[in-house]
């Protein structure tokens, strides 16, 4: 198990890592203090998907306080990612887990950014380069989180049983800076195709964790027709209490390779669309953190072009 000492040096090496890169984009061009050409504006959203198993221990630890929790014995639960979709007798919707994080559809995995892209100069060739272009921008990600599940199921009859539930997600939004440098082709063509190399760093806003408990009820039915038997299965709550808990704050930092390409469907107006290789690391203030793990996001904006 790794101590805080040892977080707090990997956590340093990953920070002095992100600012290598950037002082490296910063310095990836030789031309003299200054001589940035404003080229461009870019607007879009990134899908990627920011959920994370991990360990209720791990969990607890990123509360802001573990005694706000809600003491449970889950030594008889299994733990998984579990879900129910079913109706009751009285066609009543029965759903778990029912938090606001499950429950965000298509915006869970979404990141909305803006982007000022710069041509710089050289001093070589004594003009801006218009085939590289620094990005510099802000973003905003309303998901960001990391979960588990318990469940415990007790047979009652033979036709009934009893469901423990209990399901934590630490979740936070984020909004973060991005560096960008790119190489990208003849912008005055049509269609165009560009890579290059990033980083971002985020902030945690608001940061929660969600808790959600209760039990259910399971009833088996079985009907004798001619042609065999029609089993079904009903799901009735019996209780089921949700908590929201503050939780720690924390840093996400990212290195960044995206590649892709570009269509101008009218005078300076242009269609972007790339896929996104990320390596991403949380940071949380209280000295915890989880692995760094890497990604492949997809990204589509649009670009005007001064």
């Amino acid at each position: 198990m790794l101590n805080k000492g040892s977080i707090f040096f990997r956590a340093g090496i990953f920070q002095l890592l992100l600012l290598t890169v950037f002082a490296t984009l910063a310095l990836a061009q030789s031309s003299s203090p200054g001589s940035l050409q404003l080229s461009s504006v870019n607007i879009g959203l990134q899908l990627w998907s920011p959920s994370e198993p991990a360990s209720f221990d791990k969990l607890k630890l990123l509360a802001r306080d573990e005694a706000d929790l809600t003491p449970i014995d889950l030594t008889e639960y299994s733990q998984g990612q579990f879900s129910i979709s079913a109706e009751s007798e009285e066609g009543i919707p029965f759903v778990l887990p029912d938090d606001k994080v499950n429950t965000a559809n298509v915006l869970k995995g979404m990141r909305f950014y803006a982007q000022l892209g710069f041509n710089p100069y050289s001093k070589k060739l004594e003009r801006f380069l218009e085939n590289r272009e620094l990005l510099f921008g802000v973003y905003y990600q309303p998901y960001v989180y990391h979960n588990t599940g318990f469940l415990d199921r007790d047979t009652l009859l033979v036709d009934s049983i009893i469901g423990n539930y209990a399901y934590y997600t630490e979740w936070t939004p984020v909004l973060g800076f991005t560096g960008d440098y790119i190489f990208k082709t003849d912008p005055s063509k049509r269609v165009g195709a560009y890579f290059g190399a990033g980083a971002a760093i985020g902030t945690a806003l608001h940061p929660v964790i969600l808790e959600q408990y209760g039990s259910f009820i399971q009833t088996i039915k079985s009907d004798t027709f001619s042609n065999g038997i029609n089993t079904i299965q009903y799901f009735e709550s019996r209780s089921d209490t949700k908590n929201t808990l503050p939780a720690s704050g924390s840093l996400l930092l990212e290195l960044r390779f995206p590649f892709g390409g570009t269509l101008r469907i009218a005078d300076n107006f242009s269609i972007m669309v790339n896929a996104e290789g990320k390596l991403s690391k949380q940071i949380y203030f209280n000295g915890e953190s989880f692995a760094s793990r890497f990604g492949i996001a997809g990204t589509i904006g649009m670009k005007y072009e001064f």
